[in-house]
């Protein structure tokens, strides 16, 4: 079977609570914010309930908030697009509750019972289901994120962000490739029961 492709990011599978929907919301971030946001990035939430991107290398071993999906903002030509990605370093000047030139991102809404596919930098096995695992960081590409699972990393460690829920099995995808393993994981801290537990599911 050929080496899996990477599936960079986090995108939304199926959601487990009632109706069975994944849910948006639009969020509204800083201006001249800090780090690139790519579409499927995990993202956080400030004391403002404003979206806030992570670094684009590294490892995040902390909670994060949702996913974000898509963005609006407003170009140098002062023409509002609609975009996968959110360069760094945006900025509008406008002020109150919805500026008319704010930056918008769209994130995953209802987090708790949301499944999310991902890729792990290398192959793990069933004896990882139910760990928590940290995220890597990286430079998004044409626009999507290339964030994914760090293997290294699987723990019962209460505050890791993600939980190893399950691996894909699917035609094009080799479960037991040492490239790109897909998996699927749920938002740690948005576990409704049991949350940010000590030992795993």
């Amino acid at each position: 079977m050929p080496t899996n492709k990477k599936f960079g990011g986090f995108q939304p599978q199926t959601y487990g609570g009632p109706g069975g929907t994944v849910t948006y919301v639009r969020r509204q971030v800083t201006s001249n914010n800090s780090n690139a946001i790519s579409n499927r990035d995990v993202v956080d939430f400030d004391t403002n309930g404003n979206v806030l991107g992570f670094a684009t290398s590294g490892t995040r071993t902390t909670a994060v908030a949702s996913v974000a999906m898509g963005f609006s903002y407003v170009d140098a030509n002062g023409v509002r697009v609609g975009s996968k990605n959110l360069p760094a370093a945006t900025t509008y000047s406008g002020s109150g509750i919805f500026p008319d030139d704010a930056i918008y991102a769209s994130v995953v809404e209802n987090v708790a019972g949301v499944k999310f596919r991902c890729s792990i930098d290398t192959v793990l096995t069933r004896a990882a289901l139910g760990a928590n695992v940290s995220i890597n960081l990286a430079a998004g590409v044409n626009g999507y994120s290339q964030q994914d699972v760090n293997a290294a990393s699987v723990a019962t460690t209460a505050t890791l962000p993600l939980r190893l829920n399950d691996f894909v099995v699917a035609g094009d995808v080799d479960i037991a490739s040492a490239t790109h393993q897909h998996a699927i994981v749920v938002i740690n801290a948005a576990v409704l029961e049991p949350a940010l537990t000590t030992t795993g599911i």
